[in-house]
């Protein structure tokens, strides 16, 4: 038993594809195993931008199924001071002011964490330039092998969603948003999406979504695996408002 495993899960270590069903009362046998749902990181942001450059917000991670798990047993061994740099992957130019989190003993419930953030200047003569991932899904592809001969498990299905809401500074407009991307993967077997779109003078919402629909991959999967989480990191890395005072 593992204390953080809600009613009807099985733990980490048992999820490998398959188990074997023992009757007492006749033969036994083979059966899939699967998790109940996807397990899900949810980040919500709301940044606002100054007139510098710089900006400051809010953050709140939301883990759910087994990511939530593996947070929970790390909350129990980290102090509070480094929550952020642990469990929550800050970009270059994000700044941790303030640290909360809520719900690690209510397993039945999302465990969260909440940061409030600066980020430093990212302007660049009269243009500010705007990443809006305060924080990365991935430090890097995790796929780099040129290729693979065995399978890709992953324990179990994942979802990793981002959105946030970004306010311009006072007399300031848009110049360019990111490009927004649709990608799957064969078979359905996952997706991307993200979207950009200014709603109005002063706000941009964002939405990204990543969503592995399955535990395990066969091999020949890994080059689709590799080219999709590719697009990620170029979604995460590369995407800029670009935003300049009016005159």
């Amino acid at each position: 038993s593992e204390k953080y495993l809600p009613f009807g899960e099985l733990p980490f270590r048992a999820l490998n594809s398959y188990a074997r069903i023992i009757d007492l009362d006749g033969p036994s046998k083979w059966t899939d195993i699967e998790t109940n749902t996807a397990s899900t990181l949810s980040i919500r942001d709301s940044i606002s931008i100054k007139p510098d450059g710089t900006s400051t917000g809010h953050s709140e991670h939301l883990f759910m199924g087994h990511k939530a798990i593996t947070v929970r047993n790390k909350l129990d061994k980290i102090e509070k001071q480094y929550i952020a740099s642990t469990l929550a992957n800050p970009n270059e130019q994000t700044i941790v002011t303030s640290t909360e989190f809520y719900n690690k003993d209510l397993i039945e419930k999302p465990v969260s964490l909440e940061f409030e953030l600066e980020n430093t200047s990212q302007k660049i003569n009269d243009l500010i330039y705007f990443n809006p991932f305060s924080f990365k899904f991935f430090e890097s592809n995790p796929f780099k092998l040129t290729e693979r001969t065995y399978p890709i498990d992953f324990g179990y299905k994942q979802s990793f969603i981002y959105s946030l809401v970004v306010s311009l500074p006072e007399n300031h407009s848009v110049v360019e948003l990111p490009e927004g991307k649709l990608a799957k993967l064969p078979d359905n077997a996952g997706s991307l999406y993200f979207v950009v779109q200014q709603v109005d003078e002063k706000t941009v919402n964002i939405q990204c979504r990543l969503s592995l629909h399955e535990s395990s991959y066969p091999t020949q999967f890994y080059p689709y695996l590799k080219e999709f989480m590719g697009a990620v990191m170029d979604i995460q890395n590369s995407s800029y408002i670009v935003v300049k005072e009016n005159i």
